[in-house]
């Protein structure tokens, strides 16, 4: 009797731990070691504003056994590994972001500040420190502290760095030959020939690139001193016309015809080119730049007095002031020996006026210009390196003494450099002095198209105009 009455003592005690003990802790409101109480704050920061800045929907499960509903500032509604689930419509917010580094997938694009459609759904920036827009994450996490949370985090400043380029290897374009009935040449010499470089996939608003060649040297021989221009326009999307003075010894910058708006010179073979290329193949009018060395560089700077309406930039290496060569201009050779030889000087305002003369009558903004020349060249006079800095400073509105100055070591050289800002604080001139550098130095490709805001995909023109 005794011995089935403890049996039953204990059979009770066992029950009622079993109901008021054991299972008391499954309507708790807080459960797990860390304290949280759900749908709110615990250790890790969720409520919640968690370390990672994600404002998530997810599900987790910890070791704390909380249950509770997330939602992440990473903005992803993904279920991959990664976090992103791809479903996005492949814009990224963008807030103060140019540039070259936002629209890096292939195919994406910046449009006022965000980074248009990546192909196939590619995300084109990456979530650390900021976010993609139309992402709602709804993923599985498992934090360290083990709680499901409900978080709702939102963070004001985010800061979008996008860190992927177009593709590695992009398809590679070519350049071909066109007649002058394709690109409507009229009223120009006969001799002038285009060629243009079709990027493997254009941008959608191409930017174009006029790349002049020098003295004796056809484009066939000139493309391989600016394979890094073309690498470029590759990557990015941009058109590059190559004009040829074909059989000629240099482009003529030194009669009236060329020296002239619409005067029938080289200058306005080349103007057609150009109105052509942004027609043919959408091209940004606001987005069309010109280069070249020595002769090329000659072209270059007639180019900006002659048709600056045409120009946002021009950059020029070893060349000489527009309407120098017209001072003892052999028209046989195309050669203007008083300017080569340096003995051709004017002042700021007189070169001025001289460019100001070229451009029938134009009164609007004026491109902006990058000079490069060694200190020993022995065939274009650096005295012309000066020359041309009166000019373009005159033209410009700038001061003579530049805004600032520094020094540079280069592969090509090692340079002395000034620059100029206009009243908006935005370098408008700059001047690289090459120090015992000859005649043919290598091109400063890197340099240029920094310039031309041309190295990234997607990025605007670096220099705002000023008079807006």
């Amino acid at each position: 009797m005794i011995k089935l009455f403890i049996q039953q003592l204990l059979f009770f005690l066992f029950a009622a731990w079993f109901i008021y003990g054991c299972g008391s802790d499954s309507n708790e409101t807080d459960s797990g070691s860390d304290g949280d109480s759900d749908g709110d704050s615990d250790s890790d920061g969720d409520s919640d504003s968690d370390g990672d800045g994600d404002s998530d929907a997810d599900t987790d499960s910890d070791s704390d056994g909380d249950s509770d509903t997330d939602s992440d500032t990473d903005g992803d509604s993904d279920s991959d590994s990664d976090g992103d689930s791809d479903g996005d419509s492949g814009l990224c917010e963008a807030p103060n972001v140019c540039h070259a580094d936002c629209a890096r997938y292939d195919g994406a694009i910046e449009v006022a500040g965000i980074c248009e459609g990546a192909d196939e759904g590619d995300m084109c920036c990456d979530m650390d420190g900021g976010s993609s827009d139309s992402d709602s994450d709804s993923d599985s996490d498992s934090d360290s502290d083990g709680d499901t949370n409900t978080d709702s985090d939102t963070d004001s400043e985010q800061v979008v760095e996008c860190t992927e380029t177009r593709p590695a290897n992009p398809a590679k374009g070519s350049r071909k030959k066109l007649d002058q009935g394709t690109w409507g040449a009229s009223g120009v010499p006969s001799y002038v020939t285009m060629y243009i470089y079709e990027p493997g996939k254009p941008a959608e608003k191409p930017p174009i690139v006029v790349a002049c060649h020098s003295c004796g040297t056809p484009v066939d021989g000139y493309v391989n001193s600016v394979q890094g221009i073309i690498s470029a326009a590759d990557k990015n999307g941009f058109y590059i016309i190559f004009p040829e003075a074909t059989g000629r010894n240099c482009w003529d910058v030194g009669s009236n015809q060329s020296l002239t708006h619409d005067g029938g010179g080289d200058t306005q073979a080349v103007s057609q080119m150009i109105e052509y290329a942004l027609k043919q193949y959408n091209g940004d009018p606001d987005r069309v730049y010109i280069m070249g060395g020595s002769s090329g560089a000659m072209m270059t700077q007639a180019m900006l007095a002659v048709y600056p309406e045409l120009f946002q930039a021009g950059s020029a290496r070893a060349g000489v002031p527009a309407g120098c060569w017209a001072e003892g201009y052999d028209p046989g050779q195309q050669w203007g020996g008083s300017c080569a030889n340096g003995s051709v000087s004017k002042t700021a305002e007189q070169w001025g006026d001289l460019a100001r003369g070229m451009s029938g009558g134009y009164d609007g903004p004026r491109p902006r210009v990058q000079l490069m020349q060694g200190t020993a060249d022995a065939t274009i006079s650096y005295n012309n390196m000066g020359e041309a800095i009166k000019q373009w400073t005159n033209v410009l509105g700038l001061a003579s003494e530049p805004t600032t100055t520094d020094t540079k070591q280069t592969s090509v050289s090692n340079y002395d450099r000034e620059f100029w800002e206009d009243d908006c604080g935005n370098v408008v001139l700059e001047a690289w002095h090459g120090n015992g550098g000859g005649h043919s130095m290598g091109y400063e490709e890197d340099a240029i198209l920094d310039f031309f805001g041309l190295k990234e995909f997607g990025c605007v023109d670096p220099i705002p105009d000023c008079s807006k």
